[in-house]
């Protein structure tokens, strides 16, 4: 007797916001997608290619909205997560969502935090691959040297999203003789 494969239900939406579009998506476990959407053809197939398999539904959930909200600066609390990573990567995830709304980290602190002071470059790596952005809040993580650093969907976004928090941001040290 052959086992029937399982199928994965992803619900997902694209909902217009101030600093772009995003796109949202959950399971029926909980939010596992929010990413920005600058190209909405790049967005979908990006969520396709983390859930394989899955049957996707364009339809919106309270959850989804909740999670949008965020974007809009509420607190993600209660929001349910259905995150996929590795067990490091879960561990940095749950420390930035220990950082309170208008305060940052560095990438050195998270990994500090997190009782492995000489991985900062896979608290770096980790920050990058979390698939719900804003939720679990990437963006507060800064490098050590100032300035916003990177951040996957554009650092102009980043600070957009740092500004509206009000958190206070160390300058990045200029560069002597740079023109």
């Amino acid at each position: 007797m052959a086992l029937k494969e399982i199928k994965e239900y992803i619900n997902y939406a694209f909902a217009p916001k101030e600093l772009g579009e995003v796109l949202v998506a959950a399971t029926p476990k909980g939010l596992c997608a929010l990413m920005f959407a600058d190209d909405r053809s790049t967005a979908f197939a990006r969520l396709g290619k983390i859930f394989p398999g899955a049957e996707l539904s364009e339809r919106m959930t309270p959850t989804m909205e909740a999670a949008l909200k965020t974007v809009d600066g509420d607190d993600a609390k209660n929001i349910p997560l259905d995150l996929r990573g590795t067990a490091f990567q879960k561990e940095v995830w749950a420390a930035l969502c220990e950082i309170p709304r208008g305060e940052t980290r560095t990438y050195a602190q998270i990994a500090a935090r997190i009782g492995r002071p000489k991985a900062c470059r896979a608290v770096g790596s980790a920050v990058g691959a979390n698939p719900v952005s804003v939720v679990v809040p990437c963006h507060r993580v800064v490098p050590g040297s100032g300035g916003v650093g990177n951040y996957e969907w554009g650092a102009e976004r980043k600070a957009a999203l740092l500004k509206a928090e009000g958190a206070a941001l160390k300058t990045a040290p200029s560069k002597a003789g740079a023109r």
